[in-house]
């Protein structure tokens, strides 16, 4: 009997002070697990549909011009500065909207043949620098929304080119069509290749470096990269508003070999005779 009473007392006691949980957060509870169930594995299938890369380019374009000598980039029409810079050699920033033509104003083999003045002797083989020569020259231009900022050595050996323009800038297919031959229109728009993520709104860069010497086109859609065309290397990176090249001449040094050759001779000669 005692403990049976012991027994009821402790039960009414727990019943007393049991809580309940309300119905509503079961519910809660099993919505938004389904929600879940559904929702985040949908999350992430875009997440990583938003990480894939893609390949973007334009379509294949006809060119109209009629001559290929008056052909913008391998012609020698009137309206181009590139017959010129072909025939003095370097390296330069071309804009596919305008087809404006800036050079880097480095020394060059075809410079160093015809000029025996400034930071490159004669033959080729670099020398001293003299105050002249280590003076550093500025330019700038403004083509309506596209601004180029340049800065050389008067030597040669280094310069910089600075291109900023408006957001959305597309090169001019127009122009384009109507000035290239039919080779440098599908060299041009190759250039314009980009890979960019599915839903990013990246547009190609306007712009190439060209070398006058092979008229081959160097694409800046790897907004940081580096690279080497004949006796040059340059360096690109991403600027406000715009991209910047900094060129260097670095020549491969035959002519400087050569020397050293022809005073190792004369040294040999020297000891023979004594």
């Amino acid at each position: 009997m005692f403990w049976r009473d012991v027994r009821i007392f402790f039960q009414e006691d727990l019943a007393e002070e049991r809580e309940y949980t309300p119905l509503w957060k079961y519910i809660l509870v099993a919505t938004v697990t389904s929600l879940m169930s559904t929702t985040v594995p949908d999350m992430l299938w875009k997440w990583q549909e938003n990480q894939k890369y893609v390949t973007v380019k334009y379509k294949e374009l006809d060119s109209e011009l009629q001559e290929q000598e008056d052909c913008f980039l391998c012609g020698s029409h009137n309206r181009t500065m590139l017959s010129y810079y072909r025939q003095v050699g370097g390296i330069g920033v071309i804009s596919f909207n305008d087809w404006y033509v800036t050079d880097f104003d480095l020394q060059s083999r075809k410079k160093s043949n015809t000029d025996s003045d400034g930071g490159s002797n004669s033959n080729g083989v670099l020398g001293e620098e003299n105050a002249s020569s280590a003076r550093t020259m500025f330019g700038f231009v403004n083509k309506g929304d596209i601004r180029i900022e340049k800065e050389s050595m008067a030597s040669g050996r280094r310069a910089s080119i600075t291109v900023r323009w408006p957001e959305g800038l597309l090169p001019d297919l127009t122009l384009l069509k109507e000035n290239l031959c039919q080779s440098c229109l599908d060299n041009v728009l190759e250039n314009q290749v980009i890979r960019k993520k599915k839903y990013d709104d990246k547009i190609p860069v306007p712009f190439c470096v060209v070398d006058f010497d092979t008229l081959e086109l160097y694409s800046l859609q790897d907004t940081h990269t580096t690279f080497s065309t004949g006796d040059y290397w340059i360096e690109v990176r991403e600027v406000r508003e715009g991209l910047e090249m900094n060129a260097y001449y670095l020549p491969i040094l035959e002519k400087n070999e050569k020397v050293l050759a022809d005073q190792e001779s004369v040294e040999e000669d020297t000891v023979s005779v004594s």
